[in-house]
C-alpha cells in the first residue's frame, strides 16, 4: 500500500515551524517563496486548515539548512546543521532585483526558473534571497535560459540587455558556418557604411 503523501501537521511540528519563524524573522510569503509554494498554502499547513505534502516538510528544513532530528521529534530552540541563510551577509548589488523582475516578466515561479537554467531550486532561491552571489556559470546560464545578458544582469548595462551574444549563440554560430558567413558579411557590410558616412566631406 503506497504511504500517504498529504497529512496534517502534527502540533510538535508545527511548534518548531513557528520557532523557525521567530528565530529567522519569517513570514508566512517569505516561507513559500523559499520552498515552491504560495504564502497562503503555508499558512494553512500550518493552521491546520490543509493536509501538507509530507515531501514539503523535508524541503523546508533542507532550505533553512534544520536538523531533521529535532524538526520532528525534539522540543526546544531550533538546531541548524549550519549557519541559516536568514543570517548570512545578503548580496545588494542590484543583480538580486534585475534576476527577480526578469523571472516575474517570463512568469515563472522559482522552481520553474531553477529548472530552466539549470541549477537546483534551492541554490535559485538563495541567489533570489540574496546570499549567494551569482557565479560568472551562473549568469551564462541565466543569459542562455531568459535571453537577458551577462552584463546587465551583472552590472546593469543597459545597452546589452536583450538579444544577448550568450554561450548558446557562439556554440550556434560555430556549429552553423553559412549563419556565420551570413552574419560576418552584414558585419562588414555595416562597418563599409560607417566608415563611408564618416569619410563623407558634407
Amino acid at each position: 500500500m503506497e504511504a500517504n503523501k498529504y497529512t496534517i501537521i502534527s502540533e510538535p511540528v508545527k511548534s518548531n515551524i513557528l520557532a523557525v519563524k521567530r528565530v529567522l524573522h519569517l513570514t508566512n510569503a517569505k516561507i513559500g517563496e523559499a520552498t515552491g509554494i504560495s504564502g497562503s498554502t503555508v499558512s494553512t499547513y500550518i493552521t491546520g486548515c490543509r493536509e501538507a505534502d509530507v515531501s514539503w516538510f523535508d524541503r523546508f528544513c533542507e532550505v533553512y539548512h534544520l536538523d531533521t532530528e529535532w524538526f520532528y521529534h525534539g522540543t526546544g530552540e531550533p538546531i541548524f546543521t549550519e549557519k541559516p541563510t536568514s543570517l548570512e551577509t545578503k548580496n545588494t548589488d542590484g543583480s538580486v532585483a534585475r534576476l527577480r523582475a526578469v523571472r516575474k516578466k517570463l512568469q515563472l515561479n522559482q522552481t520553474e526558473a531553477a529548472e530552466k537554467i539549470g541549477i537546483s531550486r534551492q541554490h535559485y532561491s538563495k541567489i533570489e534571497r540574496g546570499f549567494c552571489k551569482i557565479s560568472d556559470r551562473v549568469a551564462e546560464k541565466i543569459e542562455d535560459g531568459f535571453g537577458v545578458g551577462k552584463e546587465w544582469l551583472m552590472y546593469g548595462n543597459e545597452a546589452r540587455k536583450t538579444f544577448p551574444i550568450s554561450k548558446g549563440i557562439i556554440d550556434f554560430l560555430w556549429d552553423n558556418e553559412s549563419e556565420r558567413k551570413r552574419l560576418w558579411k552584414m558585419i562588414e557590410k555595416k562597418k563599409s557604411s560607417q566608415d563611408a558616412a564618416g569619410n563623407d566631406p558634407r
